[in-house]
């Protein structure tokens, strides 16, 4: 880790009924921190890491104008206001700074056998929870893609990269990673968690016994300078 270089980190977190969307974020920035005003900050164990971690709305983060050398977002940029978010950037960002925009498949892919059954139970779910509303309309960004929002803040130099692995997943690894949704926390299911968790299981035995899940999973980053 470079402790010179100033970093904010944007991650979205699931909701809790009635307070609307959160976002995680860190600063390496020591005095300044994370989210912005009015959000809730704890330390990190280690006091003297020079790291804040604070829950806070992304379009209404605050830092000192070129303060920040690389904004990034982890599979979270798509429940953002993006062309807010962006715009903040362009102050947040030093003269050389770049916004970088991760993302990953995860095991909903509807690529694999197991999949597709998954899938069916878990829109059956969303549906009988009403989960399924946290999803925002238009995420698939089809026609303002991320190229262009950011192109539009200014960012006219952009860069994508990916690679693409071959990855096994468990029961438990895909329960837990649906529980790290906003669709499907244990916030966003409440009482239904318990039958959440039992129906996952069991579809993927079903298609499955042996409990190893395997496909392609690609990792994918948006490297954006002014």
């Amino acid at each position: 880790m470079v402790h010179s270089r100033r970093v904010m980190v944007a991650q979205a977190w699931p909701r809790v009924p009635g307070r609307g969307r959160s976002t995680r974020c860190r600063a390496a920035l020591p005095g300044i921190g994370g989210c912005g005003a009015g959000g809730t900050s704890s330390r990190t164990e280690r006091e003297d890491d020079g790291i804040e971690w604070r829950l806070a709305r992304a379009e209404d983060v605050e830092f000192p104008s070129g303060s920040v050398d690389v904004v990034a977002s982890g599979n979270a940029f798509h429940r953002f206001d993006r062309p807010v978010v962006a715009a903040n950037a362009t102050r947040w960002l030093s003269a050389d700074g770049v916004i970088v925009l991760l993302w990953s498949d995860g095991p909903l892919r509807r690529d694999e056998p197991w999949q597709l059954e998954l899938s069916r139970v878990v829109d059956g779910w969303l549906e009988r929870s009403g989960a399924g509303a946290r999803i925002p309309a238009g995420w698939e960004r089809n026609e303002y893609t991320d190229e262009i929002v950011l192109r539009d803040a200014g960012f006219a130099r952009q860069a994508e990269h990916s690679v693409t692995v071959r990855h096994a997943w468990t029961v438990e690894t895909i329960v837990g990673f649906l529980h790290a949704t906003s669709f499907a926390s244990r916030a966003a299911l409440q009482e239904h968690v318990d039958a959440f968790d039992a129906d996952i299981r069991d579809v993927l035995l079903g298609v499955d016994p042996s409990g190893i899940f395997s496909q392609d999973v690609t990792f994918g980053a948006r490297i954006a300078r002014r």
